[in-house]
C-alpha cells in the first residue's frame, strides 16, 4: 500500500496537478515533501525516512535530477514525470518504474503507481528490451513541445510547426496556423533534438515562403 509519497518539482502549477491526481487516486495517502530543486531534495533524503514512491520531474531550478543519485542513496520506486522525453533510458537506471510525458492524465498517474503498489517491499531494477525499444525507437528524435497555456500547458506537435526562429533571444516556434508560441529551448537544443532529416527542410521552405 501506498502511504507516504515524495513530489520533486520546480514548477508549482505541476505540483498542485500531482498532489490534486494523487489525492484523486489515493485520498488517503500523505504527500510528506513537495521538493523545488536538486540541492533541497538530496538534503531531504539525507535526513528523513525513504517514502514509499518518489514523483520526480528531470530538468529541476538548479540541475538534473539524476544529479541527485550521486550524492544521496533513495532506494524506492520513481516515476519520472518531464516534458522531455529524450531522458527515458537514462531514467530507468534509477529505480525508475514508469515515465510520464507531461501535462501528466489520471489514468496514466494511476498506472503507474498501481505498477509500484503491486511491487509491494521488492524493487525490480531489471528492465525489459521491449520496454527500452518502446522508447528508443520511436522517440530519437523530440516529437512535441509542451508549452504554457492559460492555466496549464498545451502540446504542440512537431509537424504543426512552420519554423523556428529567435526574437529578442526568444526561441519562438511558428505554427502552420499563423500563430507564434515561445519555446523553453534554445536554438541549440533543438538542433539536438529534432529530426534534421524533415525539421531542416520544413525551416528552408517555409523561410523562403516568408521571403516571397
Amino acid at each position: 500500500m501506498i502511504e507516504k509519497i515524495v513530489i520533486v518539482e520546480d514548477e508549482k502549477l505541476n505540483a498542485d496537478r500531482l498532489k490534486r491526481l494523487i489525492g484523486d487516486i489515493y485520498p488517503n495517502a500523505q504527500i510528506v515533501a513537495v521538493l523545488d530543486s536538486v540541492t533541497d531534495t538530496v538534503d531531504w533524503f539525507r535526513n528523513q525516512e525513504i517514502p514509499d514512491v518518489v514523483l520526480m520531474d528531470i530538468r529541476l531550478s538548479d540541475g538534473i535530477s539524476f544529479d541527485i543519485f550521486e550524492k544521496v542513496t533513495i532506494d524506492c520506486p520513481i516515476i519520472f514525470t518531464t516534458a522531455y522525453d529524450e531522458y527515458a533510458v537514462q531514467a530507468f537506471k534509477y529505480n525508475s518504474v514508469d515515465y510520464i510525458l507531461k501535462p501528466v492524465e489520471k489514468e496514466e498517474l494511476s498506472t503507474a503507481l498501481r505498477k509500484v503498489e503491486g511491487l509491494g517491499s521488492m524493487m525490480n531494477n531489471q528492465i525489459s528490451i521491449d520496454k527500452l525499444l518502446h522508447y528508443v525507437k520511436p522517440k530519437d528524435y523530440r516529437s512535441r513541445f509542451l508549452v504554457p497555456f492559460r492555466d496549464g500547458y498545451q502540446t504542440i506537435l512537431v509537424n504543426e510547426v512552420n519554423c523556428i526562429y529567435v526574437d529578442l533571444k526568444l526561441t519562438k516556434a511558428r505554427l502552420k496556423s499563423g500563430k507564434d508560441v515561445v519555446l523553453n529551448q534554445s536554438m541549440d537544443d533543438l538542433e539536438k533534438q529534432l529530426d534534421p532529416r524533415i525539421f531542416l527542410g520544413q525551416i528552408v521552405s517555409s523561410l523562403f515562403r516568408l521571403m516571397l
